[in-house]
Formats: C-alpha cells, sequence, structure tokens
C-alpha cells in the first residue's frame, strides 16, 4: 500500500520470490502518488511481469501477476481483499499509511524500519505482536513466505484487531461530536 516508485524494483524482487512457493500469488500494488500507475505499470511490463492497471479500468484475472491499484477510492477495497499488507515506503524512505487503516480492516502488516509519522501507532501494534518488520526487499520475501498461511496472516490481523477494538468507543462518540457539529454548523 501507497509505494513509492523506489521501492517498486524491490516489491517486485520480493513478490517474484514469494511466488516460487505461492505460483498462482497476487500483489496489489497500491502506489504512493496515483498518477505514478502507469509508470509503474511500464516499469513492471519491462520486467516481465503480466500487470493490469485499474485507473484504465483493468480487473485482475488467472493470468495477472501485479494489479496496479491506481484509483485511491478503492484502497479500502484492496486492503480488505489482502490478508497480508506491506506498508510502502517504510523501507526506502519513511512511509505512507497508517498502520491502523490496513489493521481495521483485517489485513497482517509487514513494514521497514521508517514509518515516519506512524513509529507510535506501529509501536503499539508491535507491542501485541501485530505486526512484522523487515529491512530490505529479501527479508520482505522471507516473511511474506513466512505469513501465506492463513492462519499466520489471520493471527496477526486478530491481533491488529485487539487494538482497533479497544479504541472503537472512543472514536464512534468522537465521530457523533463531530457530525453534530458540522449539521449544526449547516453542513
Amino acid at each position: 500500500a501507497e509505494a513509492p516508485l523506489e521501492e517498486v524494483v524491490t516489491l517486485t524482487t520480493a513478490f517474484r520470490a514469494a511466488q516460487k512457493r505461492a505460483h498462482r500469488l497476487l500483489m496489489i500494488l497500491s502506489p504512493a502518488t496515483p498518477r505514478d500507475g502507469p509508470a509503474i505499470r511500464d516499469m513492471l511490463v519491462h520486467q516481465g511481469v503480466r500487470t493490469a492497471l485499474r485507473s484504465e479500468g483493468a480487473d485482475p484475472d488467472e493470468n495477472t501477476e501485479v494489479l496496479v491499484a491506481d484509483r485511491r477510492s478503492e484502497l479500502g477495497l484492496w486492503l480488505r481483499l489482502a490478508p497480508i499488507t506491506y506498508l510502502g515506503g517504510s523501507i526506502a524512505g519513511s512511509g505512507g499509511l497508517h498502520p491502523f487503516v490496513p489493521a481495521s480492516l483485517g489485513s497482517a502488516i509487514i513494514h521497514g524500519p521508517r514509518l515516519g509519522a506512524y513509529e507510535r501507532q506501529a509501536g503499539r501494534l508491535a507491542e501485541v505482536g501485530a505486526t512484522r518488520v523487515v529491512a530490505s526487499g529479501a527479508e520482505l520475501a522471507l516473511m511474506i513466505e513466512r505469513l501465506l498461511p492463513p492462519n499466520k496472516s489471520a493471527g496477526l490481523a486478530h491481533a491488529a484487531w485487539k487494538i482497533i477494538g479497544s479504541n472503537a468507543a472512543v472514536t464512534n462518540r468522537m465521530t457523533e461530536i463531530i457530525a453534530g457539529a458540522l449539521t449544526e454548523a449547516g453542513y
């Protein structure tokens, strides 16, 4: 999720390695910047990866290896479907996606050491064993392989859900207060 251009080769290499264990694996690659979608697709095609570009209306089929999901409005859909989410930019940059987003949608989380503004939140998830940290593409490939069995990825997702769920009452109350204030203000 939210992978920068500079991580595409790393992610593709990790994907290819994991594919050796699960040959029907599909990578859903959500670019950090949606306008990078066509460039990412071109990079992948140049590497011989069978790719579909979502902004061109493509859906994955049985031959698709990577879906470049460059429609920002669909990110939640892909996170719900993905049993494992890598937080893009966390190996090469400073991370881009709040780790609670995939956690709240039931996806196991893998990330690199650079989470930028979200280190505290990732730390909370790490305390309960809800994330896995990798430092390179090679480690990412190995971690994906370890989490491919559904019981492994579900264990991480369940641990994350405990943290997310513990804040649900507060979040619901805050939403009610904000919605009420917006209604009173005429929005």
